[in-house]
């Protein structure tokens, strides 16, 4: 009689992807001895690793040089996937992630020096990713996060210096996304996302610097879209949404210095639309809607400076 998991743990020593496969095929434990380990420790040295049963990886790094740090994951059965990041200096962070089954993918990173992180996952099934980012140096923080079932998507992150942060989402299926971002520098935020099903989008932005905040949102289902930005720095706030769905859009802008806040928002059915800002400096807030159903548009602005306040409103049906 074979015995598979002898057979599976020279196949994981070897790297044969092949043999590993027809082994776990063979119901061959995949905890068996040090394979899983030995998985662990390839993916952590950059190589590529296929898994077709169910996984929990962990991969921790400390390091006090410049890093490039490569995990590129690709499973078939449910996985739980945990990179803990420490590093002293420089650091190229690559993150790329495929699954086609449900998916925990636990991303935290804490680095002393400039930081490129990109995060790239794509899942056929519901995923909860959460990236927590901290960093006291200029980062370019990258997620890119494609999905075809139900997501939860966190992001966390905070930051002492000049931050990049890009967050691209495109899911098929009803989303929460949650991007959470405190930043203490000059800050660049581009949050891009497109969804064919109901959406809860929370949006919350802290930051004692200049920031260019750019949202971009278009869904063809209901939306709950909830952006709260507080600035205590000059400010450029660009929100585009576009859906074809029935809408909430809050909007609450708090800022100590002066700001530029444009609201543009299309949407071909029932829309509640509330922008409440705040802001103690001159403010320049365009707010511009179009929409063919039913509106209820709020806009609430409080200020101690000079403004200049526009609202353009077009709508075919009943407007309150």
């Amino acid at each position: 009689m074979e015995n598979w998991n002898e057979k599976l743990l020279t196949a994981a020593r070897k790297g044969d992807k092949e043999d590993v496969k027809t082994c776990l095929e063979n119901k061959a434990d995949i905890d068996y001895q040090d394979v899983s380990k030995i998985v662990s420790s390839a993916i952590a040295s950059g190589k590529t690793w296929s898994c077709i049963q169910s996984t929990t990886l962990n991969v921790k790094h400390t390091c006090n040089q410049s890093t490039t740090l490569n995990v590129k994951h690709t499973c078939y059965q449910s996985t739980t996937l945990n990179v803990k990041h420490t590093c002293n200096q420089s650091t190229t962070l690559n993150v790329k992630h495929t699954c086609n089954q449900s998916t925990t993918l636990n991303v935290k990173h804490t680095c002393y020096q400039s930081t490129t992180l990109n995060v790239k996952h794509t899942c056929n099934q519901s995923t909860t990713l959460n990236v927590k980012h901290t960093s006291n140096q200029s980062t370019t923080l990258n997620t890119k996060h494609t999905c075809n079932q139900s997501t939860t998507l966190n992001l966390k992150h905070t930051c002492y210096q000049s931050t990049t942060l890009n967050v691209k989402h495109t899911c098929n299926q009803s989303t929460t996304l949650n991007v959470k971002h405190t930043c203490n520098q000059s800050t660049t935020l581009n949050l891009k996302h497109t969804c064919n099903q109901s959406t809860t989008l929370n949006v919350k932005h802290t930051c004692n610097q200049s920031t260019t905040l750019n949202l971009k949102l278009t869904c063809n289902q209901s939306t709950t879209l909830n952006v709260k930005h507080t600035c205590n720095q000059s400010t450029t706030l660009n929100l585009k949404h576009t859906c074809n769905q029935s809408t909430t859009l809050n909007v609450k802008h708090t800022c100590n210095q002066s700001t530029t806040l444009n609201v543009k928002h299309t949407c071909s059915q029932s829309t509640s639309l509330n922008v409440k800002h705040t802001c103690y400096q001159s403010t320049t807030l365009n707010v511009k809607h179009t929409c063919n159903q039913s509106t209820t548009l709020n806009v609430k602005h409080t200020c101690n400076q000079s403004t200049s306040l526009n609202v353009k409103h077009t709508c075919n049906q009943a407007q309150h």
